[in-house]
């Protein structure tokens, strides 16, 4: 189906309030290093980055590229996630577009449209600026995240304390966002600091940030039930929240467990509550084993029962870049979170974790290899799954995305390092 454009109500972002905010390019990799790119050219590797790497994100550009004005702001953000350190001016473009196409100014600061049933704009609350200030935060200096305080603010200004299970996982994204600010400017988030849309002097970051490790701690009961039974099986995400749980949330709840390892990392927490979150994190790698068998034996069933080897190759792909691909993520964030002090992980754990991350890695690079070679090998499937099943599209673009940024993070903890 079509992906329409929201027409903003309110006037779009200002031409000075874009070129300040694109300075955060100095934040997105680095440098001179790179350079821009048309849609057409061959991509090289990059040094650290492998074939499938490089290819991937090109088919994600190529398909960026594809839907024209109607690359919306979900589109624009995945991508900017998934370009490569050392292409950092690549990000140019995107902050523009994201700014000057969907940005809008309100009394509060600048906002994005959302998902509405006429037109096309964040599927989440935050999600752009999720991505912005995880730019900010690669720079490690308050004045990258200090141009962001339009956005902070306006977000600030309309967040309500979540009241049910659809609010905290919407609350993930600007949990993260808060997070990444202050790890490098603690003066403009702490966690004391009101949010003020809910209207209450008590309703502080910290709050939001243990509101949301006790939601996480909630989900995960039919995980840990789950993990606790002889033969590992899972609900369907689309139960009632009660059964599906964690498997209920946006890309398993991930997003959530990040937002709250953000948190931590940047003191948002108490230290009281670093164990409770290692137990999250700890939980998360035990049902990436599980369910990854169990996506497996899911596969091997399908074809017993004649389904056709692309449909089954197809399925086991998508089910498994999104549960690995954001796992290299979560547990990227951990180490970095532990090796500076924001969660108490011992150097046993630690051990552990970058095994976790090596051994996910090697299975999302091959996913992406079957994904490019195997799958879709000529580029035909995926521009038809952009105009005729547009959910499947989506999640071979979003979790593509992930799986790209999750190696990107992944890569300084790898031992030995990959070929």
């Amino acid at each position: 189906m079509p992906r329409a454009k929201v027409q903003a109500s309110c006037p779009v972002v200002s031409r000075t309030a874009i070129l300040a905010l694109t300075l955060l390019l100095s934040a997105c990799g680095g440098g001179e290093a790179g350079g821009g790119g048309g849609g057409g050219e061959a991509l090289r590797p990059e040094a650290g980055q492998s074939e499938v790497e490089a290819s991937t994100y090109l088919r994600l550009r190529s398909e960026m590229e594809a839907l024209g004005p109607d690359a919306d702001p979900w589109v624009l953000a995945h991508l900017l996630l998934a370009v490569p350190e050392a292409r950092a001016r690549e990000r140019a473009p995107l902050i523009i577009t994201l700014l000057d196409r969907w940005g809008i100014e309100t009394s509060e600061g600048i906002t994005f449209p959302l998902h509405r049933p006429e037109g096309r704009g964040e599927q989440h609350p935050d999600l752009v600026l999720k991505a912005l200030a995880e730019c900010a935060l690669e720079t490690g200096t308050p004045a990258a995240s200090a141009r962001l305080r339009p956005l902070l603010e306006a977000a600030l200004a309309r967040a309500k304390p979540p009241a049910d299970f659809r609010g905290w996982n919407d609350a993930a994204w600007l949990l993260h966002a808060l997070g990444s600010i202050a790890r490098v400017d603690p003066e403009q988030v702490s966690p004391d600091r009101p949010i003020v849309g809910g209207g209450d002097p008590l309703w502080t970051v910290e709050a939001l940030a243990r509101g949301a490790l006790r939601e996480l701690e909630r989900l995960d009961r039919p995980v840990e039930a789950a993990l606790g039974r002889e033969v590992f099986t899972r609900p369907s995400g689309e139960s009632e929240p009660e059964v599906a749980g964690i498997w209920g949330a946006t890309c398993g709840g991930q997003h959530l467990l990040q937002a709250v390892v953000a948190a931590a990392r940047a003191g948002l927490l108490p230290p009281a509550e670093g164990g409770a979150v290692i137990r999250r994190l700890e939980i998360l790698i035990a049902r990436v084993d599980a369910e990854s068998e169990f996506r497996e034996q899911e596969a091997r069933r399908a074809a017993e029962h004649g389904v056709s080897a692309s449909v089954i190759a197809r399925r086991r792909a998508e089910s498994l870049v999104k549960l690995r691909g954001h796992a290299l993520e979560t547990i990227s964030l951990a180490i970095r979170a532990a090796e500076e002090g924001g969660i108490p992980a011992d150097g046993g754990t630690l051990v552990r974790w970058r095994h976790f991350l090596r051994e996910q890695a090697d299975a999302v690079e091959e996913l992406l290899r079957v994904r490019l070679e195997e799958i879709d090998p000529e580029g035909r499937i995926v521009p038809r799954l952009r105009v005729g099943d547009p959910l499947a599209w989506e999640m071979w673009f979003g979790d593509g995305a992930h799986a790209l940024h999750g190696l990107r993070r992944a890569a300084p903890h790898l031992t030995p390092a990959r070929d």
